[in-house]
């Protein structure tokens, strides 16, 4: 069975133009597999290369925020851990000891 694509290439076009974003690079899974990959637009303006499914775009600083949420999520679990949450688990290593998620909130912030 085969699905039609247009009504959700026609949207993906639409929020480029709405968003004035140059390119795009969209995947579908089912599974685990890809039943979709379909570049948008173009990856250099200037030059008018098309984005395509292999495309690879820099992300730029986006991984600072990243790092910072998997840092307070995991502050935030060694932290439940700590305060005797009654389930018994912990995290491996170093995350036993005491004050762990303080530490990663100073080095987050540094």
């Amino acid at each position: 069975m085969s699905f039609d694509f247009r009504p959700f290439e026609d949207y993906v076009a639409h929020i480029m133009d709405v968003h004035k974003l140059p390119g795009a690079a969209v995947a579908v899974a089912k599974d685990g597999q890809p039943v979709y990959v379909k570049g948008f637009g173009f990856r250099d303006a200037e030059g008018h290369l098309p984005v395509t499914g292999d495309t690879i775009f820099g992300i730029g600083s986006i991984t600072k925020s990243f790092t910072a949420v998997a840092l307070m999520q995991l502050g935030r679990h060694v932290r439940g851990h700590h305060q005797g949450d009654g389930s018994g688990r912990t995290l491996p290593g170093e995350s036993r000891r005491r004050g762990v998620g303080r530490r990663i909130r100073r080095q987050a912030s540094a």
